[in-house]
């Protein structure tokens, strides 16, 4: 994998404009689907984490081509493709995604505070 840099790290990070922002939705019970928009990696990450409650609705490909456009991470969008083509089921893909999803917000995070401390 090809270190961040921090210019990278920051784009990533960033609210992005809302116009740009990524339209999903999540399924609760009883009252059914609820639409959200999200504007950031990291609310994208919070959105997919594993509750009892609720399930995140999103297509994977259209998430993949929103993180490669608007925030312009290729190598998290080529990886979340490839979880989303190997994974047994819908709900195996949310986990996996949401890990990655954490590992690169740490990845940028480190990137960041290091680079703020040197």
């Amino acid at each position: 994998m090809k270190q961040l840099t921090e210019q990278e790290a920051r784009r990533i990070l960033a609210p992005v404009p809302y116009n740009q922002r990524m339209t999903v939705g999540r399924m609760l019970m009883p009252s059914g689907i609820h639409r959200e928009l999200l504007g950031s990696l990291k609310e994208i990450y919070w959105f997919l984490a594993p509750s009892s409650r609720s399930l995140p609705s999103v297509d994977f490909n259209r998430l993949a081509d929103w993180i490669q456009t608007v925030l312009q991470d290729r190598q998290s969008a080529e990886q979340i493709r490839e979880i989303s083509a190997m994974s047994a089921c819908y709900v195996d893909t949310c986990k996996a995604t949401y890990d990655l999803l954490g590992t690169r917000i740490e990845e940028a995070e480190g990137v960041i505070n290091a680079t703020a401390s040197g």
